[in-house]
Parts: structure tokens; C-alpha cells; sequence
């Protein structure tokens, strides 16, 4: 949002006429002039060339506060991105000529910026202020060339159209879910389908998120992207514990779900948990939008899938209701289902259907045990549920 649309506007014209200044640059220079917009990461190099890019577009072209504002607030989500994929914030090496993969690690980055953004223009926006970063550093020859120019291959984003919310459906998650052949692909299609994780959840899972000794068995995420959360674990609790079991390193004590045979990573990248979940669709032979499904289709799917589960529920009710000449249906939920809390109705319903689509999934059996810092006391967990 731009200073004129924050009741400054009169100020805003003063500066500008007597001063020959700008808001922002008033309040950045002579109000708090320590006050740095904080980027992600640590890369003083790249935040600092963002910051002379940004300026340039000021002083020789006249962008207003608003415009600058938005183009900053892209960067640093790319910024972001880089960081948590590649553990660097460091955008300019990605146009050196030395630098390996420089174009597949911007598409890992785009990958993501794809599945989280519902708008088509935001995602070309965010590819165009890229473009345009780079080109300024090309022309003064910080970097050699402009790795960016080439992402206009690579995804078919429109302008004048947001993204359409593409599902599976019933079909094509029992397809999908057949087409699985190892334990791991499984855990995949579980936590992804089944629990409606983010891409980026799935590789950052470790032995420590998956809280089992409690009523409600559950995922904890405390880094999710609105705030910390946590996600009840309704079917494949045996899966996600022969793969813990198969990752588990002696002596750690936060062995990675998915382990990565790369010695410098502990755990897989989500541009691999991307391709695996992409291979299984393949092999089922599904596709959405014309397009092989990724786990955030997985992820919308299940929240589809939950509102679906709502819905049934309220509708028996409202029959119920009908046929004892009630005019309230939730008087029926809350009085006459067999279960009193609301979340655990909303939990078994969503189960059955899971156990339905998902089929032949095997809940856990006694003695199944699942992995604990100390092995040779490791609880069992028939003793959790």
C-alpha cells in the first residue's frame, strides 16, 4: 500500500513541490533513516542490489511508493523461497556462468511460488520484477547473463485469468493410491492426499513432528506458513512408522521422514517430494487440467474432500431434523450423534471416507511399534490409540 493511501496524501504533495522528495523517502531518510525494509535471509549482497534496483526505478523512471513497495514485497518472497529450498538467499549468483543448475534451482523456486499463489498475474508479476532485477545487474555486469528470461518457457501463466482450483477425484485418488509401490510412496500420497499437507511440509518432517501418545494422534508443525499448527493423524499411522523405522539413524534424534542419499542434505528437497508424487500420477494415469497433479492438488483435494464430509453431515441432520419436526438440524448433531465432540464427528466421517478411497490401507496393528529416541524402550502404537 502506497503513503497517499495511508491519509498522507497532503503530505505527500508538499514534499513533492517544495522538497522535491517522496514520502517514502522522507520517512526513510529524515524520520528513521535505520529503518531498512528486512529481507530474508543473510545475503547483505542481494538485499543491497534489490535495494539500488528499487531506487534506479525511482529516480530514473518515476515509479510511485505503491509500485516499489509491491516489486520489493515480490523480491523478498523469491528471496524467501530461495532461502528455505536452497538454504542461500543469494539471487545474483543464479546469473553466473559458474554457478551449476543456476535455471533448475530458479524453477525450484517458481514451482513453489506456482502452487502457493492463486493468481496467474501475481505469479507473472512475480517472474517480471525478477527479469527486470536481473537485467539491471546485467547491464552493469554483476552478473552474465539473465537466467530469468528463460521461465517464460516453462509456465503458461495468463494474465487476464486466476488459476482454476483443479481436485482428484474419488476415482482418480483410488487410482493414484493403487498406483503406489513402495512404502514411501504410500507415506506420500498419505500425508499429501490423505492430510492435505503444503509441499514444503512433507521433507521437513522429522521423528519429532508426529505427536502419537495423546488421544488425538497428530502431525505439529510449528513453522507452518500462517502459524504454528497441527494436523490429526486419521489413517496410515503403521506407514508413517515402517518409514521412521527405515530412516532412523542410531544415536539421532531427529532422523528426517524422507532421507535424502545426498551426503550434504539430511532430507529430500520438495522439488524431489514434487517429482515422486508427480511419478505416481503418472503411473495411474491421471492428470487435472491437462496436467499431471502435484501434492497441491492433493492438498486442495482433501480440503474439498472435508468440506464434502461437513456437508454430508449437516444434510442427514437436516433430515433427521425434518422427520422429528425440528426446525434446527444442529440440535440433532449436537444431541443425538453418536459422537459428542463436533471436531471428532468431522474426524470419523473424513477417516471412513479416507479408508474408503484409500483402499486396503491397514490401520496399525498391535505390537506395531513406532520409533522413539530410545529404541530399546520405543512404545507401541496400539498403546496410543
Amino acid at each position: 500500500m502506497g503513503s497517499t493511501d495511508n491519509g498522507y496524501s497532503g503530505l505527500h504533495r508538499a514534499l513533492k513541490r517544495d522538497h522535491g522528495v517522496t514520502t517514502r523517502n522522507f520517512f526513510e531518510d529524515v524520520i528513521d533513516p535505520n529503518d531498512e525494509y528486512d529481507y530474508p535471509g543473510n545475503d547483505q549482497r542481494t538485499h543491497q542490489q534489490i535495494k539500488n534496483h528499487l531506487e534506479a526505478l525511482v529516480d530514473r523512471k518515476g515509479y510511485a511508493d505503491s509500485t516499489i513497495e509491491s516489486k520489493q514485497s515480490r523480491l523478498a518472497r523469491i528471496m524467501e523461497y530461495r532461502e528455505d529450498i536452497h538454504a542461500s538467499g543469494d539471487i545474483i549468483t543464479l546469473g553466473k556462468q559458474s554457478t551449476k543448475n543456476s535455471f533448475q534451482k530458479l524453477v525450484d523456486i517458481f514451482d513453489r511460488l506456482d502452487e502457493e499463489l492463486e493468481s496467474q498475474q501475481s505469479k507473472r508479476n512475480h517472474q517480471s520484477d525478477l527479469i527486470s532485477f536481473f537485467s539491471y545487474l546485467e547491464r552493469r555486469e554483476i552478473v552474465d547473463y539473465n537466467p530469468a528470461t528463460s521461465l517464460q518457457e516453462e509456465y503458461e501463466w495468463d494474465y487476464s485469468s486466476s488459476n482454476p482450483v483443479y481436485i482428484l477425484s474419488e476415482e482418480q485418488v483410488k487410482r493414484i493410491w493403487e498406483a503406489t509401490r513402495t512404502r514411501e510412496e504410500k507415506v506420500i500420497v498419505i500425508l499429501y492426499i490423505g492430510h492435505g499437507l503444503r509441499t514444503s511440509e512433507g521433507p521437513e518432517l522429522t521423528r519429532e513432528n508426529f505427536v502419537i501418545q495423546t488421544k488425538v494422534p497428530h502431525i505439529k508443525l510449528d513453522d507452518r506458513k500462517n502459524q504454528p499448527g497441527t494436523i490429526p493423524l486419521l489413517v496410515g499411522k503403521n506407514y508413517i512408522a515402517d518409514q521412521l523405522r527405515a530412516s532412523q539413524t542410531p544415536g539421532e534424534t531427529a532422523d528426517p521422514l524422507f532421507p535424502s542419499s545426498n551426503a550434504n542434505r539430511d532430507a529430500v528437497t520438495e522439488a524431489t517430494i514434487r517429482r515422486r508424487f508427480k511419478k505416481i500420477c503418472s503411473r495411474a494415469d491421471v492428470t487435472v487440467g491437462d496436467k499431471t497433479p502435484t501434492p497441491q492438488n492433493g492438498r486442495k483435494t482433501w480440503y474439498s474432500m472435508y468440506i464434502e464430509v461437513f456437508e454430508d453431515l449437516t444434510k442427514v441432520a437436516d433430515i433427521v431434523s425434518s422427520e422429528q419436526g425440528s426446525r434446527n438440524p444442529q440440535v440433532v448433531l449436537n444431541n443425538y450423534y453418536p459422537t459428542s465432540n463436533e471436531l471428532e464427528r468431522y474426524r470419523e466421517e473424513m477417516k471412513t471416507k479416507l479408508n474408503e478411497l484409500l483402499t486396503g490401507i491397514q490401520e496399525e496393528q498391535p505390537g506395531t511399534t513406532f520409533p522413539d529416541k530410545n529404541a530399546n524402550s520405543a512404545p507401541t502404537i496400539s498403546d496410543f490409540v
